[in-house]
């Protein structure tokens, strides 16, 4: 009698196994079944399942369950086991589309009064206007990016009433199903696959840079944040939706008289003489306006871009006052450096926050040869200058970000935090949610 029960209770414990196995499946396979923009050329897969598995396993309570939002947004949509972002080729690359299901009427519309103040009737948009969401009375599409062209609205249109769609299994984005990871992309831009793990954030990614010919770029080893890359630096300023450097210069249109590569590293810090404007009672006790220079400490600021022709660079750069004088950047451009620049060895422009011409001497770092990107962050070091005191409390929780070459064209990297134990996503949240 006793083995009868013990069987009994064992099987009804693999029938709910079973059936709990099969709810996952399904809704694992249900959140790949939808229709996504027939443009559609790149994606980007949140794994929310995988997620909200690794938070449950932090033993900490995290700020992220305090805060507001976070309920709200589970209460107003209908989130799916795996949630995407499209991007479509005929838009700016910086242009992503989210559509998901609205559960919650009323939690909804409050969800739109907090995060979505600015705008009117089905169109809102974020205070910032680095996002926007339209819907209708069954789902929302969220538009994220500064792009807001009618041709941005006018695709999130036909992808919220489901016109010029395909189903996402007949594209080939539907491979980043494949992909293992807590947020991955595929398409025609940098691909990636990210984890968060305890105590830091690491993954890898794919460059498809190519390379037109050697650069030899170096910065110093010591520096607190580094960047070499064969990209140009103008397009990736436009593939970051950077469309400006001032007004009417389109980083577009500078492309052409930069040559492949770039260098940009903070060695440091410097002293700056800076102009400030204070108001002081005259004679006649009227306030009046008194201009004064004060010295500033700033980051050590180094950018170096070689020219695909100096000649015609330089005047065309001069023409757009990106640089002015014999000497002297635009200010417009980086408000907080008083910037400097000269040509190096003739071909590359060279622009700098120290009095020193060049501090990439000592104990350099060059790109590899095969490699198209190196990077590093020392956030310690950052949050020990006295000019980034303000963002101390924001660069403490770091510890080091890396960018390394792999193999081929694959790149891995790093962010780790100063708390090894705790989740890093919930670190991340928690930083953004306290401030």
């Amino acid at each position: 009698m006793i083995r009868k029960i013990i069987l009994y209770v064992v099987g009804i414990l693999l029938l709910l196994a079973a059936g709990f196995w099969a709810f996952l499946y399904y809704q694992r396979w249900s959140s790949y079944q939808v229709n996504i923009p027939a443009q559609a050329d790149r994606v980007v897969r949140i794994n929310l399942e995988q997620i909200g598995k690794k938070i449950l396993k932090t033993a900490d309570k995290s700020k992220m369950q305090q805060n507001e939002l976070v309920p709200l947004v589970n209460k107003s949509f209908d989130l799916p086991f795996n949630l995407f972002a499209f991007g479509i080729k005929s838009l700016s690359t910086s242009v992503y589309f989210t559509k998901v299901k609205i559960a919650d009427k009323e939690a909804f519309n409050e969800l739109i009064g907090k995060v979505f103040p600015n705008g009117q009737d089905s169109l809102r948009h974020n205070a910032t206007n680095t996002m926007s969401i339209m819907f209708n009375s069954e789902h929302a599409v969220v538009i994220w990016g500064k792009d807001t062209t009618l041709r941005v609205f006018s695709q999130s249109s036909d992808f919220l009433n489901n016109k010029n769609v395909v189903e996402f299994s007949k594209s080939q984005l539907y491979e980043v199903k494949e992909i293992d990871a807590d947020l991955s992309s595929l398409g025609n831009m940098y691909n990636f696959a990210i984890n968060f793990e305890q105590g830091k954030i690491s993954g890898s990614f794919v460059s498809n840079v190519q390379q037109e010919s050697p650069i030899s770029l170096k910065v110093p080893k010591e520096s607190a944040l580094a960047v070499i890359s064969k990209e140009n630096f103008f397009s990736l300023l436009n593939k970051l939706g950077i469309k400006e450097l001032t007004p009417n210069v389109s980083t577009q249109e500078l492309n052409a008289y930069a040559h492949q590569g770039f260098a940009l590293y903070i060695n440091g810090e410097t002293e700056q003489v800076k102009s400030v404007v204070t108001y002081e009672y005259d004679d006649n006790f009227e306030k009046v306006a008194v201009k004064k220079t004060e010295p500033v400490t700033v980051p050590n600021l180094n950018l170096k871009i070689p020219l695909s022709n100096e000649h015609t660079a330089m005047n065309s750069l001069l023409s757009a006052q990106v640089l002015i004088g014999a000497d002297s950047v635009n200010n417009a451009i980086l408000p907080l450096w008083n910037m400097k620049y000269f040509l190096k060895s003739g071909r590359t422009l060279f622009m700098y926050a120290s009095q020193d011409l060049d501090t990439a001497i000592a104990q350099p770092v060059q790109l590899e040869t095969d490699a198209d990107l190196v990077a590093w962050i020392d956030f310690q070091k950052l949050s020990n200058m006295s000019s980034l005191a303000e963002l101390k409390s924001y660069l403490s929780v770091f510890d080091q970000l890396s960018i390394n070459h792999d193999t081929g064209d694959t790149y891995k990297i790093e962010l780790s935090f100063q708390n090894k134990n705790r989740s890093s996503l919930a670190q991340l949240i928690d930083l953004i949610a306290s401030r």
